[in-house]
C-alpha cells in the first residue's frame, strides 16, 4: 500500500514537473517569436519536453512536422522549377536584385 502510493506520488510529481518546464519553455519561445531570437526552435523544444508526459504535445509536435514535410517539398518543387525569388546554393547574393542596375539604366547618362 505505501509502495503504490509513493508510485502515485512520483507520477504525479513527475507530470508537474515536467510540465512547468515545458511550459516554461514554450513560453519563452512564444516571447522570442516577437524578439530576436529562435522562437520557433525554442517552442519545439518546450513541445518535446511536454511530449513525454502530455498527449496532446506529442499531437502538435507529429502536426509540426507533417507540415514541416509539406513545406519542405513546396519549396524544392518550386526551386526546381526555377521559380523567381528562390535562390539556388550557388548563386551570389546580387543574383535575384537586379534593381540597382535597372535604376541607372533609368536615370540616363550621368553628367
Amino acid at each position: 500500500m505505501i509502495r503504490e502510493s509513493v508510485n502515485v506520488t512520483y507520477r504525479v510529481a513527475k507530470r508537474i514537473v515536467v510540465g512547468v518546464i515545458g511550459f516554461t519553455i514554450l513560453l519563452i519561445g512564444l516571447a522570442l517569436v516577437f524578439t530576436p531570437g529562435p522562437g520557433a526552435l525554442v517552442m519545439l523544444l518546450g513541445l518535446a519536453i511536454l511530449g513525454v508526459e502530455f498527449e496532446f504535445a506529442r499531437r502538435w509536435l507529429e502536426t509540426f512536422r507533417e507540415k514541416s514535410k509539406q513545406a519542405a517539398g513546396k519549396l524544392k518543387r518550386r526551386r526546381d522549377r526555377g521559380e523567381a525569388g528562390v535562390a539556388d546554393a550557388d548563386s551570389e547574393p546580387g543574383d535575384l536584385d537586379d534593381s540597382e542596375d535597372s535604376r541607372r539604366a533609368d536615370r540616363g547618362p550621368s553628367d
